[in-house]
């Protein structure tokens, strides 16, 4: 549940807001910022801030940051300034003087305002991210996997690519490729021929003969209890 039963934010990272006019009247600094600020649709005119300058209004007293520590409810504060380039602005809801729930964050961006993401959402898109581009790793490694009954499994890298731990500077991974292909076929044929030359010279011995028992004479298989 949010704080003070304030509404939930509305998500609004893909939007930008920027008033090329009112930056070349006006200018940009840490004392007009919130003014400019209260121009965009990240603005919520029902906010402590829009309240104390009704008040002003009414009242002639110049405007005080201070007095918003005083109020419940929405405010909007300059939280971070670097002038000329960045200002962030946070959206916070006031329990008292001391209690404050942040709400959202905002930067003012060389004249644009955006919202910034949650900490969530980035860890999220950076989770995806690094899940997708180790995806594509281990099936880019599995595509250069082969094997042998000989040397089981060994690697077989493209042309263009140096084999991971290959110390053979000067012959190129093609030719080793070919060479181990090659090794690893004639090797497979010696073995062949080995085998067919040992089965030859010693052969596997028949089954053993059994007399086939006659119809009806089943004396001999019967077993003394």
């Amino acid at each position: 549940m949010q704080a003070g039963g304030a509404r939930p934010e509305t998500e609004l990272t893909g939007i930008c807001f920027k008033d090329p006019m009112w930056l070349a009247q006006v200018g940009l600094n840490a004392h007009t910022v919130l003014d400019y600020f209260a121009l965009s649709q990240f603005y919520d005119n029902t906010c402590n801030n829009e309240l104390l300058k009704m008040q002003i209004k009414v009242t002639g007293l110049p405007f005080d940051f201070n007095r918003l520590a005083e109020m419940v409810g929405l405010e909007y504060v300059v939280c971070h300034v670097q002038e000329p380039v960045l200002y962030v602005i946070r959206k916070q809801w006031r329990e008292s003087p001391t209690l404050v729930t942040a709400r959202a964050s905002y930067y003012v961006l060389e004249g644009s305002i955006y919202q910034a993401p949650s900490l969530h959402a980035v860890l999220s898109a950076r989770l995806v991210q690094s899940a997708y581009n180790i995806a594509l790793s281990f099936k880019e490694v599995a595509s250069h996997a082969q094997f042998s009954v000989v040397d089981g499994y060994t690697w077989n890298w493209p042309s263009s690519d140096k084999a991971p731990g290959s110390t053979n500077e000067g012959v190129k991974p093609s030719t080793q490729t070919a060479k181990t292909l090659r090794d690893q076929r004639n090797d497979a044929q010696k073995m062949e021929r080995t085998l067919t030359t040992v089965i030859a010279k010693f052969p596997p011995p028949p089954p053993p003969q059994t007399a086939p028992i006659p119809e009806g004479d089943i004396s001999s298989t019967t077993t003394a209890i």
